[in-house]
């Protein structure tokens, strides 16, 4: 069994799962990060130094433009 209690680093519950077929499986009891992949997530040791996501408002303009040339 494994626990299903994941949430943000922000401490709110994620209730989305994208887990890969053969996840999470806490690997020696070690594994309560998660890292994600293409193909889906899978649960790391949070002492594994991966990419982060992080939510924020966009950047860009709000408008999509054509410029003929």
């Amino acid at each position: 069994m494994h626990r299903d209690s994941w949430e943000w680093s922000d401490g709110s519950s994620s209730l989305f799962r994208k887990w890969r077929e053969d996840q999470p499986d806490n690997e020696n009891n070690t594994q309560a990060c998660v890292g994600m992949q293409k193909k889906g997530w899978s649960d790391s040791k949070c002492a594994n130094k991966l990419n982060i996501l992080c939510q924020g408002k966009p950047k860009c303009c709000p408008h999509k433009g054509y410029i003929d040339i």
